[in-house]
């Protein structure tokens, strides 16, 4: 376990900003390791990120590919796509809506995606848009959260909302893990034609240099902060402390499990 001490996080900066330089090497850098991986990629293929926010996955994908390679990534959001090219300006960023992309028929050798498809609202229209643009004989891999029971912080956290909050916020704080349980990442990927290759739960964890930042980033920043008051902000806040703090290592930061269910789909 890494136990190296825990740096504060600055989160009056943007929230492109913070992904990129707290939450990338927090919780998605491991997975653009192991997603890379599994998607087989190799010296000289077109790779395309789907959802790539700032772009930790592609440029993963971007070493893998080699000076023979490309990769795209497309993303909605402006300010991401605006980090994600001022720290890599020889990938192809792209902003877009991703269930609209604006690519031709088989023009990559890997499609990849991470933790956003739970975000979209047609996602069987944005997995057969990732299938299209993939070539024959190609792969597709993508990851998601594992449910929510596998990231135990996170959980907590959740049932405080549910029981300070409401309905609506627990549903919008709980969207990231909605399609970690197997059979529902399994109903959507069929549901837009695909067949799936492999499908695994995967370990892993998720670093926070105190519980306070957690809150701050969940309950003031993310989507959930506008589904409550600052009543039930507070309540949350004061229950939420003893539970988040069994995740302390002796430095004084978090480590968490936070785990992933990680899909490969091969295009014949």
């Amino acid at each position: 376990m890494d136990e190296r001490p825990a740096a504060e996080w600055d989160l009056s900066e943007s929230l492109a900003e913070i992904q990129e330089t707290y939450l990338a090497p927090a919780m998605y850098a491991q997975w653009a390791i192991r997603l890379t991986a599994m998607a087989h990629i190799d010296s000289g293929h077109h790779v395309l990120d789907v959802g790539c926010g700032t772009g930790i996955l592609a440029r993963k994908a971007g070493e893998d590919v080699g000076f023979t390679g490309k990769v795209t990534g497309i993303d909605h959001d402006q300010d991401m796509i605006a980090v994600a090219a001022r720290k890599a300006p020889n990938i192809d960023w792209r902003i877009g809506v991703p269930s609209q992309l604006p690519f031709d028929d088989e023009s990559f050798d890997r499609v990849v995606s991470q933790f956003f498809l739970p975000h979209t609202k047609n996602r069987v229209r944005l997995l057969k848009e990732m299938m299209r643009v993939l070539k024959p004989g190609g792969r597709m891999a993508l990851a998601v959260w594992a449910p929510l029971q596998h990231s135990p912080a996170f959980n907590a956290l959740a049932q405080l909302v549910q029981d300070q909050g409401n309905a609506r916020a627990f549903k919008v704080f709980a969207t990231p893990w909605e399609l970690g349980h197997e059979h529902k990442i399994r109903s959507v990927i069929s549901s837009s034609g695909a067949q799936i290759s492999s499908i695994s739960r995967e370990k892993g964890t998720a670093r926070f240099p105190n519980p306070e930042t957690i809150l701050a980033l969940w309950l003031d920043r993310a989507p959930v902060s506008k589904e409550l008051d600052e009543a039930a902000r507070k309540r949350i806040r004061l229950h939420a402390l003893e539970p988040l703090s069994q995740f302390r290592v002796s430095t004084g930061g978090l480590v968490c499990p936070m785990d992933a269910t990680v899909v490969t789909v091969d295009k014949r």
